[in-house]
């Protein structure tokens, strides 16, 4: 990385780089550099809301990338673009903000952004005092995964192979781990990269990705499609949420860690190497083991005008019955998640729930397959004519946080009073939780804490404290 201009030597910022610092994207791009950062001692220096985030702030020095910083602090404190926006702006009676950013030295680079985020630095302003990076993110650096794939993403034509995750145990000194990948590519184009069993229960999107992966094309496209249909190897052969092996729930391991464990280094690899080739992301989920979901397609919101924009295009293309645009703080580990790298990279993304109970229902599978056709429809890689109508138009609501999930109070045997697409109200009854082995105890009464559509419920009978029972739509 380039080093900062020795004009900009103190803390204060220059009024003209104020302003041009003032309207920042709330997605701040891994390559936007650190050029100046309030000392905790000076006067107008803003104390964070946490000791985690002072704590974190600290870690900030001048010269520094988003995406260097990111990597130094990927865990435990979970920072977010979103804090370092806010602290790029001057806060009531501060006369300077805590953190001052520029774009890199790169009239290419910032026409992009400029493009893609609605927002752009003074090209003057940033030439003088933030050249360009000379490598690569040491969050993202792709060099650094030990995962080697068989395929080659530039290559025309279909390829089928194995990305090897090498492993060695007992039975197997120098094996690895084959998480199978399938590249389609007729000449230039967009690439859309689709991904399931990333939790190795769920199954609509396995089916799904197995047939495109089988009767795809490349002479009937335009660009590149690339399918990683059992993205959590070791779970899905196990038919589990989490890798058998180290236990971890791959979506919740992202950005993950080039020396981590097996699901770590998954995460890692497909952040670091794959998604960065995409235009678009699907990540084909569904209720897993636990769950059972009306079918529906999702998004989250990241404060991003066009990239959210990109995404509701999205939905409106895979068709699904109902969709839903998540607001966040419902607690389910957006950031940590394969569609929060999306989000990190500024690529538009959608993810999926689309049943679930640990089983494929005929519905359900439709609804995958012509979703996954319409979304190359829609970035062009299939034509028009390829379009497959659903047959209801799609339906969209809002999650915006915990009152829209119900949880067991109890352990039990629960008893579901609604159904799946019910519309419910504030304070109706949602279940009653028993327990048998104290028969003679009454029930516990469950309500819900706002109105909305029934998406999703719990599918075993048997519960415990904390698991979640139902999930609404408003």
């Amino acid at each position: 990385m380039g080093t900062v201009s020795r004009a900009i030597s103190r803390a204060i910022l220059p009024s003209d780089l104020e302003a041009s610092l003032s309207d920042l994207p709330k997605v701040v791009p891994d390559d936007y550099v650190f050029i100046s950062v309030r000392d905790a001692g000076d006067p107008g220096y803003a104390q964070p809301s946490s000791a985690a985030g002072h704590a974190r702030y600290s870690l900030i020095r001048r010269g520094m990338t988003v995406g260097e910083f990111l990597a130094v602090d990927q865990r435990g404190n979970q920072p977010r673009r979103a804090d370092i926006t806010a602290n790029a702006k001057a806060k009531p009676g501060q006369g300077t903000p805590n953190l001052g950013l520029s774009a890199p030295d790169s009239d290419a680079a910032r026409a992009a952004r400029a493009e893609f985020l609605g927002t752009a630095a003074d090209p003057a302003i940033a030439t003088s005092v933030a050249p360009e990076p000379k490598a690569p993110s040491a969050m993202l650096d792709p060099k650094r995964s030990r995962l080697v794939c068989e395929v080659d993403f530039d290559k025309d034509g279909k390829q089928n192979g194995f990305v090897r995750l090498f492993h060695s145990v007992h039975a197997s000194a120098y094996g690895f781990i084959p998480i199978p990948i399938t590249v389609v590519k007729n000449g230039e184009g967009p690439t859309v990269v689709l991904v399931s069993g990333n939790h190795g229960d769920e199954y609509e999107g396995q089916v799904a990705l197995c047939d495109l992966s089988r009767t795809l094309d490349p002479e009937k496209i335009k660009g590149r499609v690339i399918i990683l249909p059992m993205a959590n190897f070791a779970a899905g052969m196990a038919g589990r949420r989490t890798s058998p092996i180290d236990e971890v729930n791959l979506n919740r391991a992202f950005p993950g860690d080039p020396d981590g464990t097996v699901t770590q280094q998954i995460a890692y690899w497909i952040e670091s190497t794959l998604l960065p080739k995409a235009d678009f992301v699907a990540d084909l989920h569904s209720g897993g083991s636990s769950l059972m979901y009306l079918p529906s397609a999702l998004m989250k919101k990241s404060g991003n005008t066009k990239r959210d924009e990109a995404q509701r295009a999205m939905l409106e293309a895979f068709g699904a019955p109902m969709n839903y645009i998540s607001t966040g703080g419902s607690g389910t580990g957006q950031d940590n998640t394969l569609s929060g790298g999306a989000e990190r990279l500024g690529i538009p993304a959608i993810g999926t729930e689309l049943a679930g109970s640990g089983t494929v229902t005929p519905h359900a599978a439709r609804v995958a397959r012509r979703g996954v056709n319409n979304l190359l429809v829609h970035a062009g890689i299939l034509p028009e004519t390829e379009r497959m109508e659903p047959p209801t138009p799609p339906k969209f609501v809002t999650v915006a946080g915990p009152e829209h999930f119900v949880y067991a109070s109890e352990s039990g045997v629960w008893e579901p009073l609604v159904e799946l697409g019910q519309t419910v109200t504030a304070d109706q009854v949602a279940a009653r939780i028993y327990t048998p082995e104290t028969p003679w105890r009454p029930p516990v009464y469950l309500r819900f804490q706002a109105e909305g559509i029934v998406l999703c419920k719990r599918v075993p009978g048997r519960t415990s404290r904390g698991d979640c029972l139902f999930h609404l739509g408003a």
